[in-house]
C-alpha cells in the first residue's frame, strides 16, 4: 500500500492507535492538521485517506468545511480508499449526497441513558469488511455525538447500533479501541 494519509481536524484529535497500527505493519503515513493551519493535499496522491473527527457539524456553512467535503469527494470520486471517523464519517457521508441531521436521543459516554454499554452490532456486509478483521460480531464503543446521518443509496452498512432509530458514529481514537466507522439504518 502506498503512504496513509490522517486528516486531522482538532488539535486534541489526532490519529492515536490509528499511528501504532500503521507502524506496525510498515504503512508509512502523513499527518495534515488543519487546526494548525495545514492545507489538506490532493488526497488522489495516497494510497488511501483517513479523516478524522472534530466537535464542528458538517452543516456549518463555513470555507473550511467546504473545502473538507471537496476534498473528500475528491477522493472518493478517485475511488482512493477512505475511512471517515466521526466528523470525517459525516463529511463523506455530505459529500456523497448523504444527509446529517440532529440525533434524537444525544450519544456521549461508554454507557447509555439506560445504563448498557453503547454497541454495535455488524452487517454481513461489515462481517465481511477486512476493517473488522479479529473483532466480535457486537462489541462496545464510545460515544460522543449530536447528529446522525442518513446514508445515500449508495452507501454500504457496515453496522447497526442498539438505537435503530439514530446513527452511530464510533470513536477509534484511542487505544485499543475498535476500527471502523459504522451506521445503522434509519
Amino acid at each position: 500500500m502506498s503512504e496513509l494519509l490522517f486528516l486531522q481536524n482538532s488539535i486534541d484529535g489526532g490519529p492515536g492507535s490509528l499511528v501504532e497500527i500503521a507502524e506496525k505493519n510498515g504503512v508509512s503515513y502523513t499527518v495534515v492538521d488543519a487546526s494548525r493551519g495545514d492545507a489538506f493535499p490532493d488526497p488522489t496522491e495516497y494510497g488511501a485517506v483517513v479523516m478524522l473527527g472534530d466537535p464542528d457539524s458538517v452543516n456549518n456553512p463555513t470555507d473550511a468545511m467546504k473545502r473538507k467535503i471537496e476534498t473528500v469527494a475528491t477522493a472518493i470520486e478517485d475511488s482512493t480508499p477512505y475511512l471517515g471517523i466521526c466528523l470525517g464519517m459525516q463529511v463523506g457521508v455530505k459529500a456523497t449526497g448523504g444527509v446529517v441531521v440532529p440525533s434524537r436521543l444525544p450519544e456521549t459516554g461508554f454507557i447509555d441513558r439506560t445504563g448498557k454499554p453503547y454497541q454495535i452490532s455488524l452487517t454481513e456486509a461489515g462481517r465481511a469488511d477486512p476493517l473488522f478483521d479479529g473483532l466480535p460480531d457486537t462489541f462496545n464503543v464510545f460515544e460522543s455525538h449530536n447528529e446522525t446521518v442518513i446514508l445515500d443509496k449508495s452507501a454500504t452498512l457496515l453496522g447497526v447500533g442498539q438505537q435503530r432509530v439514530d446513527g452511530h458514529e464510533l470513536h477509534i481514537r484511542r487505544s485499543a479501541a475498535p476500527l471502523g466507522e459504522v451506521q445503522p439504518r434509519n
